[in-house]
């Protein structure tokens, strides 16, 4: 997870800096973009999982 959060700051900091000399770096916000939704998607991975523990312990605790 701390790569997922580093890597678009990676992506981001040549365009910040780069992008007044050379336009063709602006491609970088692609990457960046992506690596935004991977975090969301484990995210959202993460939540299912504890959504179904916590379905399996409520199934558990009903007689």
């Amino acid at each position: 997870m701390p790569q997922a959060i580093i890597l678009p700051f990676g992506f981001y900091l040549p365009v910040v800096l780069f992008s007044g000399i050379a336009p063709a770096v602006k491609v970088l916000m692609i990457p960046k973009t992506l690596a935004y939704v991977w975090i969301v998607l484990m995210g959202w991975q993460l939540y299912r999982q504890s959504a179904g523990e916590k379905e399996g312990l409520l199934r558990r605790s009903v007689p």
